[in-house]
């Protein structure tokens, strides 16, 4: 090893080959094999990655491909970003106004922004900050939902029925941003079971690449809880029920993300009642309720006016009611300690987009 790395300084060394990124980087190549090179870039920050892509041509290829941009995501360390909304002008029939455009989501490493004047909806790479304009949703879209599939980015928008004072879910469209040009319609099972004055709320669970769509229905011992689960990878449907019996008040009952599944649980006598959704292919539920005390909460005032949002690597995640409260509180079990966790802590992202717009003009 101390013979090949003298070789390679002797090379660098060579005044003709400092100039000359890609016969550097070729002869380095010849000592090290792509393998390592992807292992040690996967580990940088984002900003200095940028700067990685104009070192050569073989770098930059290395960079823009999608494995190794989900390499990098993964490993990245979470960044507190200032998350301010942009303020920008527009051009309106010839007069200049000033648009805001505010966050609506963060994942991935790019932000979902919303303009409110055009209701346009855009990705900005905070790192990076490129931008990338959508194509119009349906016209009563409530939410839009971004996913990082594999490397692949892909967008859910959840609209409406038009009446905002009841906001009912009416439809699904999703928008894959390497392969579509428009938003295309998903025939959602668990609408057309819906009745009219139904509860229909949805749960989201990125971590799994899953779209969770829950339907509350009935009343006393006739209340059933069926799942629909859209995987983001197939784009196929799967239906649950969560078994009769197993709670006491079933109109207690929350949701709740255990170790990156779905569940469902109540709070009886200091104690957190769980059963788990544990493969929706296979319509597979934990055999037994996780019990988990919760003594610690009684003996920890900073966590009780909180609500347990998740479960995940021994910790619980707690939030505040205002669900847009920049700040969250984590208990380990382990150490039995409390942390405070800013929300504006996110995984930056290297991602780049082919172009400006999708489906026309800006």
């Amino acid at each position: 090893m101390e013979e090949v790395g003298i070789q390679i300084s002797q090379m660098l060394s060579d005044e003709s080959m400092k100039d000359n990124g890609d016969v550097l980087v070729a002869v380095v190549g010849l000592f090290l094999p792509c393998e390592i090179f992807f292992e040690i870039l996967s580990w940088l920050p984002a900003k200095y990655l940028v700067r990685c892509t104009c070192v050569c041509k073989q770098w930059y290829k290395l960079i823009k491909e999608r494995s190794f941009i989900m390499k990098h995501w993964k490993c990245s360390e979470p960044v507190t970003f200032n998350f301010e909304d942009k303020v920008e002008n527009l051009d309106v029939d010839g007069i200049i106004v000033q648009e805001t455009f505010k966050k609506e989501q963060v994942f991935a490493g790019l932000i979902l922004e919303k303009g409110d004047i055009s209701c346009k909806y855009r990705l900005r790479n905070f790192t990076t900050q490129e931008i990338l304009y959508l194509p119009n949703p349906h016209k009563d879209t409530l939410v839009i939902i971004g996913y990082n599939v594999s490397g692949e980015i892909k967008l859910m928008s959840l609209y409406g029925d038009g009446d905002k004072n009841r906001g009912r879910l009416k439809g699904l469209e999703i928008l894959n941003l390497d392969r579509n040009d428009k938003w295309r319609p998903l025939k959602f099972p668990i609408l057309e079971k819906c009745r009219r004055g139904q509860r229909l709320t949805y749960e989201i669970q990125p971590c799994k690449d899953i779209l969770y769509c829950i339907k509350q229905d009935g009343h006393g011992s006739n209340f059933s809880i069926e799942v629909c689960s859209l995987d983001m990878r197939s784009e196929r449907f799967f239906n649950n029920t969560l078994p009769l019996g197993l709670f006491t008040n079933p109109l207690k009952v929350f949701v709740f993300k255990w170790n990156g599944f779905l569940a469902f649980g109540d709070i009886v006598e200091e104690k957190l009642n769980l059963i788990v959704l544990e493969d929706h292919k296979m319509h597979k539920w934990s055999e037994t309720k996780i019990v988990i005390p919760l003594t610690f909460v009684k003996e920890n005032p900073d966590l009780l006016k909180l609500i347990p949002a998740f479960f995940h690597d021994h910790k619980f995640w707690f939030r505040s009611k205002q669900r847009d409260d920049k700040v969250m509180f984590t208990y380990d079990t382990q150490s039995r300690k409390i942390s405070k966790v800013f929300r504006n802590s996110k995984r930056p992202s290297v991602i780049t987009f082919k172009r400006k717009a999708i489906g026309g003009d800006i």
